[in-house]
């Protein structure tokens, strides 16, 4: 298939509608396109011919458009997604999340009648995922053994991800992300690999190993005059161990890192294990100097209670609620009111997965303090954030400035 050219098959009962998304197609130079008037009509064509993208009306009669994403999420080769609907906001977004944890790719969900930019933000998300699709991990299960020599070999890396400040675009630390590439361009993805090892108790090697990494690379950057703090993720499994923070003040003082530079994100399911050494364990990382993150804010279901029990310096809040913010009312409620609460409980506020520049103008506008993104920076390996710190960020923070400006 042509990245340029995706075969596109649009959903919708309102022939206004209908031919008003197909002409935005055709002014984004779109043409292979096709059209079903309803559910049933458009999974029969989805049956009999492959579809690249598929934009899906929620409210239609026959078969309306919530049924008809769980009838796709059934097909061998799904389309990605684009939802529409005038629906609520709030309603259009639990619909997106039921598609997703059904297994389906979707690019947006927007409120009719769709706009061109958000065609074409959609279709940036498309052409990225389709330009990696020959170099994806089919494997959902990587073998114990296998794991156990990647971390024996080294095999793992850290990627590093900027986080910036909102005002003046400062970078003020970076996120370390570990990344496995079993053969050159192809990774497995970490949600892979991490998952056997929490379950299978590889977990705390592995972190240590990348923690040490992680440590003497800033120590590299420290000797350049980089100062920036250091973000390093640690799973919910290893809190349950009483003697996790010493030996992470012990690696730190080992490499001669300051603890107030080490940021340690957590997700906020952190205390779902044993809740009561996950306190102690994270009371005594805050003690010793070191940040707390709660990191995915708003992905979960963690409630108000759990998140006041967690000693956190820091909230990380997800891109669920970042995506689209400048033209979606309910989720502006929801991340003012988190925002809010951030704020109450005097935590330091991260807004990640920012992708577009609507959404980081509007993120200007609320009292947050850093930004994380494609928009800004996707994760690299050492050497290229060090070539992005001295050639790339100054001209992006130019160019963001005057295209706020405008």
């Amino acid at each position: 298939m042509n990245n340029l050219n995706p075969h596109i098959l649009v959903v919708d009962d309102s022939n206004v509608q209908r031919d008003y998304t197909i002409s935005l197609c055709k002014n984004c130079n779109l043409f292979n396109i096709n059209s079903a008037v309803n559910g049933v009509d458009a999974l029969h064509k989805l049956k009999t011919d492959h579809f690249d993208l598929a934009f899906i009306d929620l409210e239609m009669p026959e078969m309306d458009g919530v049924e008809l994403l769980r009838q796709i999420a059934k097909l061998e080769t799904p389309p990605h997604i684009i939802i529409l609907s005038s629906l609520d906001s709030s309603l259009i977004i639990s619909l997106k999340t039921m598609a997703q944890v059904d297994g389906l790719s979707v690019l947006g969900s927007f409120k009719k009648p769709i706009t061109i930019e958000s065609i074409k933000h959609s279709l940036e998300l498309f052409k990225t995922k389709k330009q990696g699709l020959n170099k994806q991990w089919n494997s959902k299960k990587v073998p114990f053994e296998q794991i156990q020599l990647a971390i024996h070999e080294n095999k793992i890396e850290l990627h590093y991800q900027p986080k910036l400040s909102i005002k003046g675009l400062i970078l003020n630390s970076v996120e370390a992300l570990a990344r496995w590439e079993i053969t050159p361009g192809v990774f497995i993805p970490p949600s892979d690999f991490i998952l056997v090892a929490e379950e299978s108790g590889l977990i705390h090697q592995l972190t240590m190993n990348l923690y040490t990494k992680s440590l003497i690379q800033k120590k590299l950057w420290e000797k350049k005059g980089a100062l920036f703090s250091l973000a390093v993720n640690i799973s919910p499994f290893m809190l349950s161990d009483p003697l996790l923070p010493d030996q992470l003040i012990e690696i730190t003082k080992k490499h001669h890192i300051q603890p107030n530079s080490i940021i340690f994100e957590i997700t906020e399911n952190a205390l779902s294990q044993d809740q009561s050494t996950a306190i102690a364990s994270l009371a005594k990382l805050r003690m010793l100097g070191f940040g707390i993150s709660i990191d995915d804010f708003g992905a979960g279901f963690a409630n108000i209670q759990q998140l006041s029990r967690i000693p956190a310096t820091e909230l990380k809040i997800d891109r669920c609620l970042i995506e689209n913010i400048h033209t979606d009312p309910h989720r502006q409620s929801i991340l003012q009111s988190a925002v809010k609460l951030a704020k109450d409980l005097k935590l330091k506020i991260v807004a990640e997965g920012v992708e577009i520049h609507e959404e980081f103008i509007f993120l200007t506008d609320l009292n947050i303090d850093l930004v994380q993104g494609y928009y800004f920076a996707k994760p690299m390996d050492s050497n290229k954030l060090s070539q992005w710190i001295t050639q790339d960020l100054a001209p992006l923070r130019n160019k963001i400035i005057q295209t706020s400006k405008k």
